[in-house]
C-alpha cells in the first residue's frame, strides 16, 4: 500500500485516506509534545536531570542553648555528637579550645590542648567523632589528632602537605576534601599505615578552584560503604564504593537558580592576579556548600543567588540558602530555600543518627547566644 501511488488508489479510498492522514497528523504531535515535555522537564542530551521548585518547608526544632559556666565559648568553628546526650565543640578564638556539652545546653569539660607538641593543636578547625574517638584536624599543622571520648591523647598524624574542608575516616583510612587550588582530585585517601599510599578521587574544574576558595564549599559524607561527595560549582552527586574507589557512579541535575558561569582564565592565574574579580565571582555565583545525610536523605546544600557590595558593604538581600533534597538512590525529591543571613555565616552542622544538627546564633533577650538545633525538611501539600 505504501509504494502505491494516490492516482493507483480505488475512488472510494480517499476518505480513508483523509482520515488516516489526520489522525496520523495528531499522533505525531502528540508524540513530539510528549517526548519534548520529557525531555524539558527530566533529562537534556547529557542526560542531566533538570530540577523543578516545589513548596516545601525548613523546621528548625531548637534542643538548647549553649552555657558558659566553665569558660567563655568564643568563636565555634565546629561541633560534632558523641552520644545522644553529648557533643563537643572546636572554637578559635578568644582561645582555641574544645569543649564537651550536655543536651541540655550545660559544659561538662574543657579540654586545652593548645600547643606545638604531640596531641597539641593551633587551631582546631574541624572536629569528628569516629569509632568512640575524637578527632581533631589542626588546620595550622596539618596534622589529624585522635582523643579518647575524655580527651586523652592516643595519637596524631601529621606531615600532610594540603589544607582540607573536611575529613571522613573509614577503617584505616583517612579521607580528606581538599581545600584550595589544588587540581589534582577532590578528594584524597590517605592509607594510615602506608602513608605513601594515596588515592586521588575527581577532579576539579577551574570553576571548583575559585570557589573553594571560600570557607564553607563543596560536601563530603560517608554512608556505610558509600561515599558520596560534590564539587563546589555544579548540581552533581558523585559515589565511590569505598571498598573499591575504581567502582564509581554519578547524577548529574541542573537548577534554574543555579548558576556558576564559566572561567576563560586559569583558576590559579585569576586568583594571583585578578583578586577584584576573583571576589565578584565568589559574590555573583551560586556555590554547593555542604552535603548531608539524614532521615535517609541526601541533602546538598547551597547559596544561590547574587550578592553585591553596596558603600563597601555586602548586600546579601538577593542571596539564598537552597537545599535539594534526594533520596537515596539520588533521585531529586524536592528543595527548599531561605532567605541567606549573613549572621548565619557561623552557623555548623553535624550529622548523626541519621538526623541532622546545626548551631547557629540566635538573639534572646538582648544577647546573642548560641543554639542548637535539629533541622528537618518538609514537602508540602499544594
Amino acid at each position: 500500500f505504501l509504494l502505491m501511488s494516490i492516482n493507483e488508489l480505488p475512488a472510494n479510498s480517499f476518505d480513508y485516506l483523509s482520515i488516516y492522514r489526520c489522525n496520523m497528523k495528531k499522533i505525531i504531535f502528540l508524540l513530539c509534545y510528549l517526548l519534548l515535555f520529557y525531555c524539558c522537564k527530566r533529562t537534556d542530551k547529557n542526560n542531566t536531570i533538570l530540577l523543578s521548585d516545589t513548596n516545601s518547608n525548613i523546621v528548625y526544632d531548637s534542643i538548647c542553648s549553649l552555657k558558659e559556666n566553665i569558660d567563655i565559648l568564643g568563636n565555634i568553628n565546629s561541633f560534632n555528637f558523641i552520644d545522644s546526650n553529648h557533643f563537643i565543640i572546636s572554637t578559635i578564638s578568644p582561645a582555641p579550645s574544645l569543649f564537651i556539652y550536655n543536651s541540655q545546653g550545660i559544659q561538662e569539660k574543657k579540654i586545652n590542648r593548645l600547643g606545638r607538641g604531640p596531641g597539641e593543636y593551633i587551631e582546631p578547625a574541624i572536629v569528628h567523632v569516629f569509632n568512640n574517638h575524637i578527632y581533631i584536624w589542626c588546620s595550622k599543622q596539618l596534622k589529624l589528632i585522635k582523643l579518647d571520648l575524655e580527651g586523652r591523647f592516643i595519637e596524631e598524624y601529621k606531615n600532610f602537605k594540603k589544607a582540607i574542608k573536611d575529613f571522613s575516616i573509614w577503617n584505616e583510612n583517612l579521607i580528606f576534601y581538599i581545600a584550595g587550588g589544588f587540581n589534582e582530585a577532590l578528594l584524597e585517601i590517605h592509607h594510615i599505615h602506608q602513608r605513601n599510599n594515596i588515592d586521588y578521587i575527581g577532579k576539579p574544574s577551574n570553576e571548583h578552584l575559585v570557589l573553594n576558595l571560600t570557607e564553607r564549599s563543596g560536601g563530603l559524607i560517608l554512608v556505610n560503604d558509600s561515599l558520596y561527595y560534590t564539587s563546589a560549582d555544579a548540581l552533581h552527586i558523585y559515589c565511590t564504593n569505598i571498598k573499591n574507589t575504581t567502582h564509581n557512579t554519578s547524577s548529574y541535575f541542573k537548577d534554574t537558580e543555579f548558576i556558576v558561569n564559566k572561567l576563560n582564565l586559569d583558576a590559579n592565574i585569576l586568583v594571583n592576579n585578578e583578586r577584584d574579580k576573583v571576589i565578584d565571582y565568589l559574590l555573583s555565583n551560586s556555590i554547593i556548600t555542604n552535603l548531608f545525610y539524614a532521615n535517609n536523605y541526601l541533602i546538598i546544600q547551597s547559596e544561590v543567588g547574587k550578592s553585591k557590595i553596596i558603600d563597601k558593604r555586602i548586600d546579601h538581600s538577593q542571596r539564598y540558602l537552597k537545599y535539594y533534597i534526594f533520596d537515596s538512590g539520588k533521585n531529586y525529591l524536592y528543595s527548599v530555600k531561605e532567605l541567606y543571613n549573613p549572621n548565619y555565616n557561623i552557623q555548623r552542622y553535624a550529622n548523626y543518627d541519621n538526623k541532622l544538627y546545626n548551631i547557629k546564633t540566635s538573639l534572646r533577650n538582648e544577647d546573642l547566644t548560641y543554639v542548637v538545633s535539629e533541622i528537618s525538611f518538609s514537602k508540602t501539600n499544594l
